[in-house]
């Protein structure tokens, strides 16, 4: 059997396991049933026993008949890396990752909130009016479609934990766009990482 290693969705090697092996539910693990015989004294005697591989720590056996190092792996499909042929197709892709994690959303005191761009200049409105009255109680609509209720400090900490949140998307970019400048960041994957923390 055939077997992708795999850390953080990314192939990291492969390995050869016995025929009948058998991957555990948690997939950190995988055996298989094996015997051999003793011989004492002209008698033999079958002894049985299970075999067990452990992945590494953080790793993951994902059979495969076609996968190989440096492969991606979401889950349920494995894909072969992508060719970036130059600096510029990696500062475009950086770029569009970043603008799908800024207004792809976050969660501000445990309630999910929407960081698109409409939602960002609505959130910079709703502190307006909260400067101009500061009694006032905003009805915020949350990701998931249910309400809260915010009073103007509760209004200005979900807007600025967003603008937080929205600018540490732009600085990862910048530090990635750096990094490939510099020529230590060259794969998607590298891209991919920056941006998953």
């Amino acid at each position: 059997m055939r077997v992708a290693v795999i850390n953080s969705g990314i192939v990291q090697s492969l390995l050869i396991l016995p025929e009948g092996s058998t991957i555990g539910a948690d997939k950190t693990s995988a055996s298989v049933d094996a015997s051999y015989e003793v011989g004492v004294g002209g008698e033999t005697e079958t002894v049985s026993y299970s075999a067990v591989n452990r992945a590494p720590a953080g790793c993951t056996f994902v059979p495969t008949d076609s996968a190989d190092i440096g492969w991606t792996y979401d889950g349920t499909t494995f894909a072969a890396p992508v060719v970036i042929s130059s600096k510029a197709d990696l500062l475009a892709y950086a770029a569009a990752v970043r603008y799908a994690k800024e207004v792809g959303g976050t969660t501000v005191n445990g309630h999910a909130y929407l960081s698109d761009r409409e939602t960002q200049a609505k959130l910079t409105a709703a502190v307006l009016l909260c400067q101009v009255n500061p009694s006032a109680t905003i009805m915020w609509k949350l990701a998931d479609g249910s309400f809260i209720d915010l009073d103007a400090a509760g209004m200005t900490a979900v807007a600025s934990a967003v603008g937080a949140f929205v600018q540490a998307c732009f600085a990862t970019e910048a530090s990635v766009s750096a990094a490939i400048a510099a020529g230590t960041t060259t794969t998607l994957a590298q891209v991919d990482a920056a941006f998953a923390s």
